[in-house]
């Protein structure tokens, strides 16, 4: 549990506090993460402007989203400054750099978690998302003409095997989604259809039935590059690790909040309407931990309930 006041010099926006809790739930173990490196923590950000955010929700066991929690970090930073900046493709480029490095360690084979990433840079007022998998990012942002009203919306796009264009994509990599458990997984097993990790059901490591190593080839044709809403692109893996991705600014309005969560917090009707409450709650004087602490403790109470970590961040436009 964290709670973090930030005041920033002369920029575009400051990010007035920053709060994160977690709850195991019925859960016997804890396999949610998270990230905080506020502006001038992030390592590889020489200027200092820029922050990240993250969720991080593991499944399978904690190896290997605490190898992901402590790598990724480091290599975004890396890609951001090799990149000169492009924190599209760097984004891009770290999600295979982390898999490829869970392939070193003899890792993540039938472990993987979800990413949603938030790169806040105070200096220009922009903000920079990307995710993976069922975890999201949602931003209300205060309506000009109607001051305390906030206008609430999810800016992750959900990333399930029973989506059409989800389907079609694992079904090119030789894959099949099938309703297990409840839910809809790919070859049975995870309901996820985006993921690092996982690498059993990635192009490099997947196996037959003989337990032959093989690389899978796409029906579809091959695409690069980070997808947005609408596109249709596969790479041969069944579970991919090419992120959503989007971009915005935080100064058209004059205050903001950012929720970051894992699904534990429920699903994209859920996730609105807790954003809908935190905003009156911010109103109502609470910190970003108290709106963090009493979201998961919510969420923690349904027996059917997965982990739960949630981050909020207010922010202000700088001047009028």
């Amino acid at each position: 549990m964290l709670s973090a006041r930030s005041n920033t010099g002369a920029n575009k926006i400051k990010i007035l506090d920053v709060g994160v809790a977690q709850h195991q739930g019925p859960r016997p173990y804890q396999e949610d993460r998270y990230i905080i490196l506020p502006p001038g923590q992030f390592v590889g950000q020489s200027n200092g402007n820029l922050g990240l955010y993250a969720v991080l929700d593991g499944h399978g066991g904690a190896e290997t989203v605490d190898f992901i929690r402590r790598q990724l970090p480091n290599i975004l930073g890396s890609e951001i400054s090799s990149s000169k900046n492009d924190i599209s493709n760097a984004v891009h480029q770290s999600m295979k750099r982390v898999d490829a490095e869970l392939i070193k360690k003899g890792m993540g084979r039938q472990q993987g978690s979800t990413a949603v990433l938030a790169f806040i840079d105070v200096a220009q007022g922009t903000m920079h998302t990307a995710d993976l998998g069922d975890s999201y990012i949602v931003v209300a942002e205060e309506i000009a003409q109607k001051p305390g009203e906030f206008n609430v919306r999810r800016l992750s796009k959900a990333q399930k095997p029973e989506q059409e264009s989800e389907k079609r994509r694992i079904e090119a990599a030789g894959g099949h989604v099938l309703n297990e458990y409840g839910a809809h997984r790919v070859e049975g097993s995870v309901a996820m259809s985006r993921a690092l990790g996982d690498l059993d059901f990635k192009a490099e490591t997947k196996k037959d039935n003989e337990g032959l190593t093989r690389k899978m080839t796409s029906k579809l044709g091959q695409k690069d590059g980070p997808f947005t809403d609408g596109a249709e692109e596969t790479n041969g893996d069944m579970i991919s690790n090419k992120p959503h991705f989007q971009s915005m600014t935080l100064t058209s309005s004059k205050r903001s909040v950012v929720l970051l969560a894992s699904d534990g917090l429920g699903e994209e009707k859920d996730a609105k309407t807790a954003m809908a409450w935190a905003c009156n709650q911010w109103k109502e004087g609470w910190s970003a931990f108290d709106i963090a602490d009493a979201l998961t403790k919510r969420s923690s109470k349904k027996m059917t309930s997965d982990n739960s970590t949630a981050v909020v961040l207010f922010i202000e436009r700088c001047g009028t």
